[in-house]
């Protein structure tokens, strides 16, 4: 079997899918990986849908253009706002969403009742509300809207953030909840905020991680890769900085990549 050295492609609003990366990176070691952060636009939590699907859009037709085999939409936001309409424009790639583990939790609870952290715009989503009427119909799911700890994530803030969510969870409806779900990617990285409590704590890096995996050896396209290469729309120094520091590794290679909503003209600045 010959190898396919073309690299995955995985994007996000900014700083959350790194989460993602890190996962992929796990299970496939070998695989070459291209991060697309979209940091000149983050967050996407209370963006409109439209302008989130031609963002999306856009970056996905740019990592084709840099030959990605497979794209991973890694936020939740730009997943339930439009993964089907990816899908369908991009046919000839696979793509993987990310969506909140409410199947895994509709499974694990024991006292029935489920908190998701997550942004505005996931929360309003018909895509979730589908989500919990298929795998949590019998359970009370407590939404925690949380846009706030993006930003402050993408400022680089950890511990800011941290004592944010802390806030967030001493000032929700959570009584009685025994899972709490991260429905965010970028809020992974303050689990340990998290740790002092009662309730188990879900993430979808490892199950996005494993239907990469499946998707790669089903269509025998696996491969040894390259350094990693990172590009965003926004400043390419201060987001390897702080890309550097989420990974807890040197960023070497990070770009700056034009990407403009008024036309298709995409360019590496």
């Amino acid at each position: 079997m010959g190898t396919d050295n073309r690299p995955i492609g995985i994007l996000d609003s900014g700083f959350g899918g790194l989460s993602i990366f890190l996962a992929v990176r796990s299970q496939m070691p070998t695989e070459p990986i291209l991060y697309f952060g979209d940091s000149k636009f983050a967050p996407y939590g209370k963006k409109d849908p439209s302008f989130i699907k031609e963002r999306v859009e856009k970056i996905i037709n740019f990592l084709i253009g840099q030959e990605a085999k497979l794209i991973v939409v890694a936020c939740n936001t730009a997943t339930v706002t439009g993964i089907d309409y990816y899908r369908q424009n991009f046919p000839s790639v696979p793509i993987v969403g990310v969506v909140p583990v409410l199947k895994t939790a509709g499974k694990m609870t024991k006292s029935n009742k489920i908190a998701i952290l997550e942004t505005t715009t996931t929360a309003r989503s018909s895509y979730q509300t589908n989500l919990i009427n298929k795998f949590a119909a019998n359970c009370k799911v407590v939404s925690v809207a949380c846009d706030d700890l993006v930003v402050k994530l993408e400022n680089g803030d950890l511990e800011v953030a941290g004592k944010a969510l802390e806030n967030h969870l001493q000032k929700g409806n959570l009584k009685d909840v025994d899972v709490l779900v991260l429905g965010c990617t970028h809020f992974v990285f303050l689990r340990k905020f998290t740790q002092n409590s009662s309730w188990r704590v879900l993430d979808s890096g490892e199950a996005v991680a494993r239907q990469v995996k499946r998707i790669i050896e089903n269509n025998k396209i696996a491969g040894f890769g390259r350094e990693s290469i990172f590009f965003t729309s926004g400043d390419e120094k201060a987001f390897a900085k702080i890309a550097g520091f989420l990974i807890k590794s040197e960023i070497k290679n990070c770009q700056r990549v034009g990407i403009t909503n008024d036309s298709d003209k995409i360019h590496l600045s």
